[in-house]
């Protein structure tokens, strides 16, 4: 059961659950979604990751300026937004491969955020 807390700009963040369990089917190690459910992934995982990304970024600035944990996570940051404002048209991977980064770019936005697996157990 998670226990969703009241975000920054009102209301709250998506289920948790929910992210975790689309997260853990698209980068389920033996299946290899047919184009539908790639496309349903793709679309779903945007929208986390732009749901997400805001309030990622506001926890990293409440981290100490300049530490080594803020410069982490300021450059991972930085790359889920550059892959996220590229979008699926202008990259060179496949959708398979461009979901399973939106799955791995959620976990770490989760993490950042509190909401990770071992935090909810």
């Amino acid at each position: 059961m998670s226990t969703a807390q009241p975000r920054a700009g009102g209301g709250v963040p998506p289920d948790a659950e929910r992210v975790r369990a689309l997260i853990q089917r698209a980068l389920h190690p033996r299946a290899m979604p047919d184009g539908a459910e790639v496309a349903e992934l793709k679309r779903e995982l945007c929208s986390f990751v732009r749901t997400l990304l805001p309030e990622a970024e506001a926890a990293v600035d409440k981290l100490w300026y300049g530490s080594l944990i803020w410069f982490q996570r300021c450059g991972r940051l930085k790359l889920v937004r550059e892959l996220q404002e590229q979008g699926p048209d202008v990259q060179l991977l496949t959708p398979h491969v461009y979901v399973r980064h939106l799955a791995r770019d959620c976990r770490v936005l989760l993490e950042y955020l509190g909401l990770n697996e071992d935090q909810a157990r």
